[in-house]
Protein backbone atom coordinates (compact mmCIF):
# COMPACT_ATOMS: atom_id res chain seq x y z
CA UNK A 1 0.00 0.00 0.00
CA UNK A 2 2.63 2.75 1.31
CA UNK A 3 4.84 1.49 -2.42
CA UNK A 4 1.67 1.75 -4.96
CA UNK A 5 1.26 4.86 -2.87
CA UNK A 6 4.21 6.28 -2.68
CA UNK A 7 5.13 5.33 -7.27
CA UNK A 8 1.49 7.16 -7.96
CA UNK A 9 2.31 10.47 -5.97
CA UNK A 10 5.59 10.46 -7.49
CA UNK A 11 4.27 10.28 -11.18
CA UNK A 12 1.02 12.32 -10.66
CA UNK A 13 0.58 16.04 -12.27
CA UNK A 14 0.66 17.48 -8.91
CA UNK A 15 3.66 16.02 -7.84
CA UNK A 16 5.98 18.46 -6.16
CA UNK A 17 9.00 17.00 -7.15
CA UNK A 18 7.66 18.65 -10.55
CA UNK A 19 8.37 22.38 -9.61
CA UNK A 20 11.31 21.85 -7.65
CA UNK A 21 14.28 23.42 -9.38
CA UNK A 22 16.80 21.30 -7.83
CA UNK A 23 15.41 18.07 -8.35
CA UNK A 24 14.30 15.69 -11.42
CA UNK A 25 12.40 12.33 -11.76
CA UNK A 26 13.74 9.49 -13.98
CA UNK A 27 11.10 6.49 -14.81
CA UNK A 28 13.54 3.72 -16.39
CA UNK A 29 12.73 0.38 -17.59
CA UNK A 30 14.95 -1.94 -20.46
CA UNK A 31 13.67 -4.51 -22.75
CA UNK A 32 14.24 -6.88 -25.70
CA UNK A 33 14.46 -6.19 -28.95
CA UNK A 34 14.98 -8.57 -31.82
CA UNK A 35 15.98 -8.94 -35.49
CA UNK A 36 14.00 -11.02 -37.91
CA UNK A 37 14.84 -12.68 -40.86
CA UNK A 38 12.72 -14.26 -43.79
CA UNK A 39 13.63 -17.55 -44.80
CA UNK A 40 12.41 -18.84 -48.44
CA UNK A 41 12.05 -22.94 -48.22
CA UNK A 42 9.89 -25.12 -50.44
CA UNK A 43 7.79 -27.59 -49.45
CA UNK A 44 5.70 -30.38 -51.11
CA UNK A 45 1.78 -30.31 -50.29
CA UNK A 46 0.54 -33.49 -49.36
CA UNK A 47 -2.93 -32.00 -52.08
CA UNK A 48 -0.89 -31.15 -55.20
CA UNK A 49 2.03 -32.52 -56.39
CA UNK A 50 3.63 -29.07 -56.88
CA UNK A 51 6.02 -27.13 -54.93
CA UNK A 52 4.83 -24.40 -53.02
CA UNK A 53 6.76 -21.48 -51.17
CA UNK A 54 6.93 -20.44 -47.74
CA UNK A 55 8.24 -17.66 -45.86
CA UNK A 56 9.07 -17.99 -41.99
CA UNK A 57 10.74 -15.19 -39.66
CA UNK A 58 14.02 -16.24 -37.80
CA UNK A 59 15.71 -14.85 -34.94
CA UNK A 60 18.67 -12.99 -36.33
CA UNK A 61 19.99 -11.06 -32.89
CA UNK A 62 19.03 -8.95 -30.29
CA UNK A 63 19.45 -5.87 -27.91
CA UNK A 64 18.25 -4.70 -25.19
CA UNK A 65 17.23 -1.03 -25.02
CA UNK A 66 17.86 0.36 -21.84
CA UNK A 67 15.77 3.57 -21.48
CA UNK A 68 14.77 6.48 -18.70
CA UNK A 69 11.95 9.20 -19.38
CA UNK A 70 12.41 12.68 -17.72
CA UNK A 71 8.90 13.25 -15.77
CA UNK A 72 8.33 16.78 -16.28
CA UNK A 73 9.56 17.50 -19.99
CA UNK A 74 9.40 13.78 -21.22
CA UNK A 75 12.84 13.86 -22.58
CA UNK A 76 14.25 10.68 -23.12
CA UNK A 77 17.99 9.38 -22.02
CA UNK A 78 18.50 5.82 -24.00
CA UNK A 79 20.59 3.56 -25.33
CA UNK A 80 20.88 0.07 -26.91
CA UNK A 81 22.95 -2.68 -25.37
CA UNK A 82 24.07 -6.15 -25.93
CA UNK A 83 23.09 -7.52 -22.87
CA UNK A 84 20.98 -6.89 -19.42
CA UNK A 85 23.64 -7.46 -16.50
CA UNK A 86 24.44 -5.26 -13.65
CA UNK A 87 28.12 -4.11 -15.71
CA UNK A 88 25.25 -3.12 -18.62
CA UNK A 89 23.02 -1.45 -15.89
CA UNK A 90 26.03 0.44 -14.23
CA UNK A 91 27.24 1.90 -18.06
CA UNK A 92 23.59 3.40 -17.78
CA UNK A 93 23.67 5.03 -14.78
CA UNK A 94 26.63 6.92 -15.81
CA UNK A 95 24.95 8.04 -19.11
CA UNK A 96 22.23 9.63 -17.01
CA UNK A 97 24.73 10.85 -14.66
CA UNK A 98 26.72 12.19 -17.62
CA UNK A 99 23.78 14.02 -19.32
CA UNK A 100 21.65 15.44 -16.53
CA UNK A 101 23.15 18.65 -14.90
CA UNK A 102 25.17 17.90 -11.87
CA UNK A 103 23.17 20.43 -9.44
CA UNK A 104 20.38 18.40 -9.80
CA UNK A 105 19.22 15.77 -6.88
CA UNK A 106 17.99 12.37 -9.79
CA UNK A 107 14.93 10.74 -8.26
CA UNK A 108 14.74 7.02 -10.23
CA UNK A 109 11.44 4.98 -10.51
CA UNK A 110 12.27 1.09 -11.24
CA UNK A 111 11.32 -2.20 -10.71
CA UNK A 112 12.75 -4.18 -8.12
CA UNK A 113 15.40 -6.66 -10.63
CA UNK A 114 18.01 -8.33 -9.15
CA UNK A 115 20.46 -6.65 -11.48
CA UNK A 116 19.26 -3.33 -10.17
CA UNK A 117 20.81 -4.23 -6.63
CA UNK A 118 23.59 -6.14 -7.38
CA UNK A 119 26.31 -5.27 -4.72
CA UNK A 120 28.46 -2.98 -7.14
CA UNK A 121 25.28 -1.04 -8.05
CA UNK A 122 24.74 -0.15 -4.64
CA UNK A 123 28.64 0.94 -4.19
CA UNK A 124 28.09 3.15 -6.81
CA UNK A 125 24.86 4.54 -5.71
CA UNK A 126 26.45 5.10 -2.55
CA UNK A 127 29.30 7.20 -4.45
CA UNK A 128 26.55 9.36 -6.03
CA UNK A 129 24.03 10.43 -3.67
CA UNK A 130 22.04 12.59 -5.65
CA UNK A 131 20.47 9.38 -6.98
CA UNK A 132 17.45 8.28 -5.29
CA UNK A 133 16.49 4.78 -5.85
CA UNK A 134 12.36 4.39 -6.03
CA UNK A 135 11.43 0.53 -6.22
CA UNK A 136 7.98 0.02 -7.47
CA UNK A 137 5.99 -3.30 -6.21
CA UNK A 138 6.86 -6.45 -7.72
CA UNK A 139 4.86 -7.57 -10.62
CA UNK A 140 3.75 -4.12 -10.76
CA UNK A 141 5.58 -2.67 -13.95
CA UNK A 142 2.20 -0.86 -14.85
CA UNK A 143 3.03 1.35 -12.47
CA UNK A 144 5.85 3.26 -13.99
CA UNK A 145 5.13 5.44 -16.64
CA UNK A 146 8.13 4.41 -18.92
CA UNK A 147 5.95 1.45 -19.67
CA UNK A 148 3.78 3.64 -21.59
CA UNK A 149 6.68 4.51 -23.58
CA UNK A 150 7.71 0.87 -24.53
CA UNK A 151 4.35 0.09 -25.61
CA UNK A 152 4.13 3.19 -28.07
CA UNK A 153 8.21 2.32 -29.80
CA UNK A 154 6.84 -1.59 -29.54
CA UNK A 155 3.55 -0.26 -31.64
CA UNK A 156 4.74 2.49 -34.26
CA UNK A 157 8.15 1.19 -34.22
CA UNK A 158 9.74 -2.28 -33.69
CA UNK A 159 6.37 -4.73 -33.93
CA UNK A 160 5.67 -3.90 -37.52
CA UNK A 161 9.81 -3.48 -38.79
CA UNK A 162 11.58 -6.17 -40.38
CA UNK A 163 15.17 -5.82 -39.51
CA UNK A 164 18.36 -7.77 -41.06
CA UNK A 165 20.71 -7.22 -38.78
CA UNK A 166 21.25 -5.84 -35.12
CA UNK A 167 22.81 -2.38 -36.43
CA UNK A 168 19.49 -1.95 -38.41
CA UNK A 169 17.41 -2.78 -35.21
CA UNK A 170 19.33 -0.12 -33.05
CA UNK A 171 19.86 2.76 -35.76
CA UNK A 172 15.96 2.44 -36.29
CA UNK A 173 15.10 2.58 -32.52
CA UNK A 174 17.91 5.39 -31.68
CA UNK A 175 16.23 7.54 -34.72
CA UNK A 176 12.76 6.69 -32.92
CA UNK A 177 14.46 8.35 -29.55
CA UNK A 178 16.05 10.81 -31.40
CA UNK A 179 12.23 12.49 -32.97
CA UNK A 180 10.76 12.07 -29.55
CA UNK A 181 13.62 14.08 -28.25
CA UNK A 182 13.34 16.69 -30.68
CA UNK A 183 9.34 17.47 -29.70
CA UNK A 184 9.42 16.02 -26.09
CA UNK A 185 5.99 14.69 -24.53
CA UNK A 186 5.69 13.49 -20.92
CA UNK A 187 2.68 10.88 -20.16
CA UNK A 188 0.48 11.95 -17.06
CA UNK A 189 -0.40 9.87 -14.16
CA UNK A 190 -4.03 10.76 -13.41
CA UNK A 191 -4.95 7.84 -11.00
CA UNK A 192 -4.72 7.74 -7.38
CA UNK A 193 -3.73 4.73 -5.32
CA UNK A 194 -6.72 4.25 -3.53
CA UNK A 195 -9.14 4.13 -6.76
CA UNK A 196 -6.44 1.57 -8.14
CA UNK A 197 -6.76 -0.55 -5.01
CA UNK A 198 -10.67 -0.40 -5.03
CA UNK A 199 -10.91 -1.43 -8.53
CA UNK A 200 -8.56 -4.27 -7.49
CA UNK A 201 -11.00 -4.68 -4.51
CA UNK A 202 -14.14 -4.92 -6.97
CA UNK A 203 -12.67 -7.32 -9.52
CA UNK A 204 -11.01 -9.98 -6.78
CA UNK A 205 -14.31 -9.83 -5.44
CA UNK A 206 -15.73 -10.80 -8.81
CA UNK A 207 -13.16 -13.35 -9.26
CA UNK A 208 -14.36 -15.10 -5.44
CA UNK A 209 -17.72 -15.33 -6.94
CA UNK A 210 -16.77 -17.03 -9.85
CA UNK A 211 -16.98 -20.85 -9.89
CA UNK A 212 -13.32 -22.95 -10.21
CA UNK A 213 -13.91 -25.39 -13.31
Amino acid sequence: MTKLSGACSLAASENPLRPAPSTEALLFDSGGARTTRHSRSYRLSSATPDCRLCERPRRNGTTTLFAAIELAEGRLIAECMPRHRHQEWLRFLKKIDAETPAELDLHLIMDNDATHKHPKVKAWLKRHPRFHVHFIPTSSSWLNLIERWFREITEKCIRRGVFQNVPQLIETIMAYVADHNRDPRSFVWTAQADDILAKVARARAVLDKTPSV
